[in-house]
């Protein structure tokens, strides 16, 4: 059994592991009172980008104010 999970697991990843991903990486510099007018335009936008599929959830970071997005870009003329 060990031995065919890990051809599945390899399979599954096989596709994964060749695809370019483009991330970008941001900091909070301003305070969360000086932010809050922006927070929901923003909220806005980055769902409307999940929505097409643009971008992936972040995952889990170190500080509340670092944040690292998936985008899914065929290049980085499309990423940026």
């Amino acid at each position: 059994m060990p031995e065919q999970i890990q051809e599945e697991t390899a399979a599954l990843l096989a596709t994964m592991l060749r695809k370019t991903l483009f991330v970008a990486t941001s900091r909070a510099i301003a305070s969360t009172e000086a932010n809050r007018p922006f927070i929901i335009g923003h909220f806005r936008y980055m769902n409307a980008l999940g929505a097409c599929g643009a971008r992936s959830p972040p995952g889990p970071s170190r500080s509340r104010c670092d944040r690292l997005n998936i985008l899914d870009a065929t290049d980085e003329a499309e990423a940026a």
